[in-house]
């Protein structure tokens, strides 16, 4: 895909993330509006970009054990009655 400014980063506010997941290219995506914070003069309205958005990483014990840390902190709010 070609673009006119691939070395350039902006800053930007996500404003909607589409709940539907789509698969392509061994790949899942969300559809994702944002909005840029500090407009460049380079961007012109009614352009459209692609980007990509780093969450980091998280270890797989990690994800795989926070239902169990879900459920014990519940249960001890419960028994200790806090609301």
């Amino acid at each position: 895909m070609p673009t006119a400014l691939p070395e350039q980063s902006f800053a930007f506010e996500i404003t909607k993330i589409t709940p539907v997941a789509e698969y392509a290219d061994g790949a899942t995506t969300f559809r994702v509006e944002a909005a840029l914070t500090d407009a460049a003069a380079a961007l012109q309205p009614g352009m459209e970009g692609v980007a990509k958005i780093d969450t980091g990483e998280t270890r797989l014990v990690e994800i795989w054990a926070r239902p169990l840390v879900d459920w014990a902190r519940l249960w001890s709010w419960k028994w200790l009655r806090i609301e």
